[in-house]
């Protein structure tokens, strides 16, 4: 299944959940217009009972629509379920389902509420009222816990859904001409999952930066500034595929090549290789410049004369994988005035390779 597909599944679940979030709150209306009409108090509890119901679950599932397409790291820790549901599936299925589930949900949703409002000739309550009402909610329910995720998977600015993964440990190096008090702010602080130092929401990172690259922050020295966060980002068209027992000597060359010095290239080598080296094959990505200023904003002042932010993104392939995948231009950190290096990356699902 390509992208394209992907992404029309998950617009047309999105569309879904819409519709079923007005949905319940016209059935809450309809079972306040059968309480006011209902010849017993029983009748009209149980239609006030489940017109709270209906409403309160129907604006639920809207204002959840409204929510998920912020990046809220709670929400997102779903997206990978319901990426999975659409990829891994027959389109056609996963739809037929869905409407299936609609189906079988309003139609339990319509007897219930006939029920209720037409007992049985002799008086007596239909048994399955409360049976039917239950099992339509509970089936829009799961039709809505199914499609929540699908807002998240989309990404303002990018034309295709991608899976939720964290940006592992990004750390930032300042090289500055002179001893230099530096304040950094990231641009989305809330969703970080971890800093040190800790990072401020009100007024960021502020330490002293000397030119052998020390750090000096409340008293404390770091020869870097370390952060990660949790946020949707996939595999673009280019790249390398790279045996496991190459990786070492294939960042070697790459890091070395976009100007990392070797105290730099040990330090990301050391961190990543473990992960890389176990797989027999891996299609490895550097995001760069705007790609990687799109995930997090960063503001330094005073402003660097070069910045360089490189994000490495990996997962398990085949070899064959090699063959159609175009190699990547890789720009180069010209280490000259005030200099500024990042880099960090994410470890994506093997599935995921064969979609980008």
């Amino acid at each position: 299944m390509n992208t394209e597909t992907v992404r029309l599944i998950y617009q047309i679940i999105l569309y879904l959940q819409d519709a079923w979030g007005i949905s319940l709150v016209i059935l809450a209306v309809f079972c306040v217009i059968a309480a006011v009409k209902a010849s017993s108090g029983f009748k009209r509890a149980v239609n006030i009972v489940f017109a709270v119901a209906a409403l309160s679950l129907g604006t639920c599932v809207m204002v959840f629509t409204v929510l998920s397409q912020r990046n809220d790291p709670w929400h997102l820790q779903y997206s990978s379920f319901a990426y999975n549901l659409a990829r891994d599936h027959n389109p056609v299925a996963v739809i037929a389902a869905m409407l299936i589930i609609a189906a079988l949900g309003i139609g339990a949703i319509v007897t219930g509420v006939h029920a209720l409002r037409h007992p049985e000739p002799d008086g007596r309550k239909s048994t399955g009222q409360l049976m039917s009402l239950i099992v339509s909610c509970g089936l829009l329910t799961v039709l809505c816990l199914i499609s929540l995720p699908a807002a998240s998977n989309f990404v303002p600015g990018h034309n295709k859904f991608i899976p939720t993964s964290v940006e592992e440990k990004p750390v930032i190096y300042f090289y500055p001409e002179v001893e230099t008090e530096v304040k950094v702010r990231l641009g989305a602080p809330e969703i970080l999952t971890v800093s040190y130092p800790e990072y401020s929401a009100d007024t960021g990172w502020r330490f002293t930066a000397h030119p052998d690259g020390t750090l000096v922050c409340g008293g404390r020295e770091y020869p870097y500034m370390y952060y990660e966060f949790k946020e949707p980002v996939g595999f673009g068209g280019e790249g390398f595929v790279v045996p496991g027992e190459a990786s070492a000597a294939f960042l070697e060359e790459k890091l070395g090549a976009m100007g990392f010095t070797q105290t730099e290239q040990a330090e990301f080598i050391t961190y990543w290789l473990p992960r890389l080296a176990v797989n027999d094959c891996n299609r490895i990505e550097f995001l760069t410049g705007a790609d990687v200023d799109a995930l997090m904003p960063l503001e330094i002042t005073p402003a660097p004369d070069n910045i360089l932010r490189v994000y490495m993104l990996f997962a398990a392939c085949d070899a064959s994988l090699a063959v159609e995948l175009p190699p990547q231009d890789l720009p180069v950190l010209t280490r000259t005035g005030f200099t500024v290096l990042e880099w960090g990356g994410s470890e994506l699902d093997r599935k995921d390779v064969a979609e980008r």
